[in-house]
Parts: structure tokens; sequence; C-alpha cells
């Protein structure tokens, strides 16, 4: 009787244990999926927060220019339509190297007349010129050059490009550059990490767990708010967990920091070296590249112009996403992306969610009759767009989930094309932050006549809505790891919380 009671209960035992098993497992993927979900609200509404504090152009910013104040004479614009012919060919970026003969000696009087050219452009041609403080400004700055010069009869031409840059040093603006030089890209901010320790986060704060105990961190660097320097990231499993990060200017490969956790009352302390994660993404150039991966479609795009005649990346990159809004979870690679004309990522959004879309910041530039000659040659994205006040768009519904790839190298319109995808519910950014380059748009070229030294700058200002300190600072990721490694990370994540 026994043996026959035990022969009935153990198919039932083992059902029992089967199926606890399968709720136990179904369970915990119902708690990861939600987990994942509340990280997602948590991110939409963090876009929202961003664009309420949104800056408008000043009147000090616009009113040094009124109107076409200053023509240019037909020769002049003759000759500068003709020099943008070596930066660009209407929808192509031709980008040549910008040589000029470092050794050449320029006399006072050239030297002289190089300066007021220059001035003289930037006083009615460069769109930030009462962003970084008008008249007062750079009258100052040029008053400085002409002290320096006045006591020399002659200027090797790379000691005046040096002498004209280092007076020019408050414009900081990804775009200006003089003999392809900028006083800021040496000083592009960029994150370190310490990852050695995964972090985890409940309502006591952010702890690591230690012998099966939890030591929650109480200070780092002497400092307790401690979310400044926490950042989710991606394990090797594919979760979603907590690093310590630090973002800066690049100082070296590896920096220190001091944490201090506390352990049921008692406090210790741990010096922890944080590792500079790499600035960018420089594989094979590849326009666009679309594919299938296990039921994730993913897109990448090069750049944001095309790079030859015979290249169709812009035109085939929109119509991606009416393939890809299809899918529960998809990918776009932007990393490496240096720019161009935005309009190649606008429409890649109406394709993907039906939504109208444009930039939001406030805008105000010049329009002289230069500038419009050259907006006639080479539409810019700010042309036409102007408003001081930034714009305030509804929010484009997407019930599916884009995870974006970005990394230091991207720039200008790329990252206007983050912009706009910002303004798009379920818009995950994975990697570094990018370069940060948008104070400036309608980029052109001029060249100083006795120098050869080309300048560049932008007839265009635009403040960023997403950031008040945008430049060479860039957009930050909502989940920060090596850009390099961020394309399986995402895959593994997909995978971890079964988003397919």
């Amino acid at each position: 009787m026994k043996k026959k009671l035990i022969k009935t209960l153990t198919p039932i035992l083992i059902l029992s244990i089967i199926f606890s098993v399968y709720l136990i497992k179904k369970n915990s993927q119902i708690n990861k999926k939600e987990n994942f979900n509340r990280f997602v609200e948590g991110i939409n509404l963090s876009r929202n927060e961003l664009f309420e504090n949104a800056s408008s152009i000043k009147d000090e910013h616009i009113n040094w220019y009124l109107g076409d104040e200053y023509e240019f004479t037909p020769e002049e614009t003759k000759e500068f339509i003709e020099y943008q012919k070596l930066f660009y060919d209407k929808n192509l970026m031709l980008n040549p190297n910008i040589i000029y003969n470092e050794k050449k000696i320029i006399t006072y009087d050239e030297a002289k007349e190089d300066v007021d050219s220059l001035f003289k452009f930037l006083r009615y041609g460069y769109g930030a010129y009462g962003y970084f403080g008008g008249d007062i400004v750079f009258n100052e700055a040029k008053k400085n050059i002409m002290d320096v010069l006045n006591g020399q009869q002659s200027i090797k031409a790379d000691d005046f490009s040096n002498l004209l840059l280092n007076n020019l040093n408050f414009i900081k603006d990804g775009h200006f550059a003089l003999a392809s030089k900028n006083p800021f890209f040496n000083r592009l901010k960029v994150y370190y990490i310490y990852d050695k320790d995964e972090f985890f986060k409940d309502g006591n704060g952010y702890y690591k767990i230690v012998d099966k105990k939890h030591h929650y961190i109480k200070e780092i660097n002497k400092n307790n708010n401690i979310d400044k320097y926490m950042k989710h990231t991606i394990n090797n499993d594919g979760k979603l967990v907590y690093s310590i990060a630090i973002l800066q200017e690049e100082v070296s490969s590896t920096i220190n920091a001091d944490v201090v956790y506390l352990n049921n009352k008692e406090s210790f302390n741990e010096s922890i070296v944080l590792n500079m994660l790499p600035f960018d993404f420089q594989k094979e150039n590849i326009p666009f590249e679309y594919s299938i991966e296990d039921k994730v479609p993913i897109a990448k795009l090069g750049a944001m112009h095309a790079y030859s005649e015979e290249d169709n990346s812009q035109f085939d990159f929109p119509g991606t996403g009416f393939e890809m809004k299809n899918y529960p979870v998809s990918i776009l690679d932007l990393r490496g992306n240096t720019g161009g004309f935005i309009t190649t990522g606008t429409s890649w959004i109406k394709s993907y969610s039906d939504g109208f879309v444009e930039i939001r910041g406030a805008c105000a530039g010049v329009s002289n009759n230069m500038i419009k000659e050259f907006e006639k040659y080479n539409y810019g994205y700010l042309a036409n767009a102007y408003s001081t006040n930034p714009t305030s768009l509804s929010r484009i519904p997407n019930d599916k989930l884009l995870f974006v790839l970005i990394d230091k190298t991207i720039f200008s319109a790329g990252e206007l094309f983050i912009e706009c995808l910002m303004n798009m519910d379920n818009v995950i950014l994975v990697g570094t932050n990018t370069c940060g380059g948008n104070i400036t748009g309608n980029i052109y070229y001029y060249k100083l006549k006795n120098s050869s030294i080309t300048v560049q700058f932008g007839s265009g200002l635009y403040l960023q809505p997403c950031s008040n300190d945008f430049e060479f600072n860039g957009f930050h990721p909502d989940i920060l790891v090596d850009s390099n490694e961020a394309l399986e990370k995402v895959k593994k994540l997909i995978n971890y919380y079964n988003l397919k």
C-alpha cells in the first residue's frame, strides 16, 4: 500500500516541482521586464524636464546686428562663394586638407590687412558674435593682437595663426576653427568609469554586495550627492547595473577617487581607480548599413551627408524607418557620425513614427548679401528657421524601443538628429557622450588674403534646448558603456530582458 502511494504521488510531486520552477522563471522574467519598463519611463520623464529649462536668445546676443547694414561687394561675394566650392558641392561635403605655408613671412601691413579682414567677417558674418560678447569683447581682442604686431616689422604665418587663436580663445564653439585649430579641442569632456564592482540602488541609496552584505555609498570625493557619480551600465550578462563615473576634461588615462561606504553604521574608506572610456568608434568608414540580426533591425549611418556622387546613403537610410517600426525593438548606430545636413535624420523619424519633427532650440543669425548667396548655394540647417525662443513640440508617441548608439565623434547635425530623436518616447542612448558642437550652424569658410589661413565659422546661432552647457560636452548616454562595445552590450541587454 505504501509503495503504491509513493508511486502515485511521485509524478504529481515532479509535476509540481516543474510547475514551480516554471512559475519562478516566469515571475523572474516579468519582474525583469517591469524593472526595465520603469527605467524607460524614467528616461521619458527626464526628456521633458530637460526641455523645460531650454534657453531663449537674449537681446544682447543679436542687437549688435540690425539687418543688412553691411553689404559685401560683388567681387567679395564671388570670391567667397568660389572658395566654398573647395569644401561643399551642394549636398556633398568635400573636406579637403586646409594647408597654408606656416613658414611664410608676412609683413606688418599684410598682417594688419588680414586682421582687419578677419574681424570684419566676424562682425558681419558670425552668428555667435553677440553671444560671445559683441563689439566690446572682439574689439579688445583685436586691440591685443595689434599691440603685439605693432612692435614687429614681420611675423611668421604660424606665429600669426597662434596669435589670432590665443586672443580668440573666448570663442567656445565646436565649429570655429582658424588654420584647422580650435582653442577648446584639447579640452573635451570625457567619462572616467569604475566598473570593477557592480552597484545597485534601493530606498536607502546605492550599494554593492560584499560577502552577502550591503555596503552603501556614503560619500564620493567628500561629496554626498551620490546621484552625480552614478551611471547605468550593462554587465556581461546584459543586466542593467550602476557604475561610478566622473565626467571631466581629459587629464590622463586614469583618475582616482575616494569612496566612503556605510555598513551597519560602520563606515570605511576605499580608494578606487577610474579608467577613461575610449573617445570614439573608429572602424572602417561605412556610410550606410542595414541588417536584421536575431529579429532586431540595425541601421548604421556614418554621416549626415553623401560621401561621393555615387553614395545613396542619404536616400536609403530614411526608408529603413518604415520597416524598423514593425519590430518591438530596433537599433540605430550613429557612432562616428560627424554631421552634415539634418534632413536625412528628420526624414527617418517621419518614416519610423509618422510624427512631425524639427530642431527645437532658439535660432538667430546674420543674413547679409554674402550669407544669402551662400545659403542659395548650400542650404544650411538653420536657414529660414530662426526663432529667438525654443520651439515646444508635442512629444512623438512610440510604443516600441529604439536604442541609439553614440560616441564622442558624433558632432553637429549628427547631434541635431539625436536631439530630434529625444523628442520621441522610448529612445535610449547607449555609449559615451557626444562631442558637443551646435552653438553655430550654416558653416562657411573664409581665407585670409596674405597669410592664406582658412577661418571657419557659422552665420547662425543655435542654443541647444537640452543643455545649457552643450559645447564640447554633448549629449550624455542613458546607459554608459565603452562605445566600441555598445552594440554587443545592447544585444545582451535585449536578450536578458527578453525585449524582442
